[in-house]
C-alpha cells in the first residue's frame, strides 16, 4: 500500500509476514543462521575479554529452563542454538 506525500515522495507501508514456515520453531531455528543480534552479542563478549568457557557459562540453561522447552513450546531461546563453532568463529 502506498500513499503520495509532499514533494512527490512516496510513503510505503508494508506488513511483513513469514509464510510457509514458523521462524520460531525448533526445526526452522536448527536450519537457519544465527540472527545478527546473536552474532553481535557473541562479538561483544569476545571484545570484552570473555573466552569460550565463559561464554558457554553465559548461555548454559538450568534444568528447569530446559524442561520448559517442549515440542509444543511457542518459542525457544536463541541461546539453545549457539554451538561451540559459533563461539570459536567469534573468537
Amino acid at each position: 500500500m502506498s500513499q503520495p506525500v509532499r514533494n512527490e515522495k512516496l510513503k510505503v507501508m508494508y506488513d511483513w509476514e513469514h509464510t510457509g514456515h514458523d521462524a520460531f520453531s525448533l526445526d526452522d531455528m536448527c536450519s537457519s543462521q544465527n540472527p545478527d543480534i546473536i552474532r553481535a552479542w557473541l562479538n561483544q563478549k569476545v571484545s570484552e575479554g570473555f573466552d569460550q568457557r565463559a561464554i558457554k557459562a553465559f548461555i548454559r540453561m538450568a534444568p528447569e529452563e530446559l524442561s520448559e522447552i517442549t515440542p509444543d513450546a511457542v518459542a525457544v531461546p536463541y541461546s539453545i542454538k549457539i554451538i561451540p563453532m559459533d563461539i570459536y568463529n567469534a573468537i
